[in-house]
């Protein structure tokens, strides 16, 4: 299966979402915020958030959100410079 663009991406299931993520996405960063963790990799021209919750010890994927801009970034920006991969578009 080819990257898809954005739209048909997020019509996807979630486990069709993160076998994408998995085979063609570049990972980026990760962050941990408590019991939360978040992966960035980006994808045919925009960027995937991958969020996960701590349950019982063990992190649990909960979504894989696409995204080109916005808020969502802020929490990378202390680890890694995302101007290559926002000109990437």
């Amino acid at each position: 299966m080819d990257p898809l663009g954005i739209y048909d991406f997020a019509a996807l299931p979630l486990s069709d979402r993160l076998a994408m993520v998995w085979e063609h996405g570049n990972f980026i960063a990760n962050v941990l915020d408590g019991g939360n963790g978040y992966a960035l990799y980006f994808l045919s021209g925009y960027f995937v958030e991958v969020e996960m919750t701590e349950q019982a010890d063990t992190m649990h994927i909960t979504d894989a959100v696409p995204f080109r801009t916005g808020d969502r970034l802020n929490k990378y920006l202390a680890q890694v410079d995302l101007s290559e991969w926002v000109n990437a578009r």
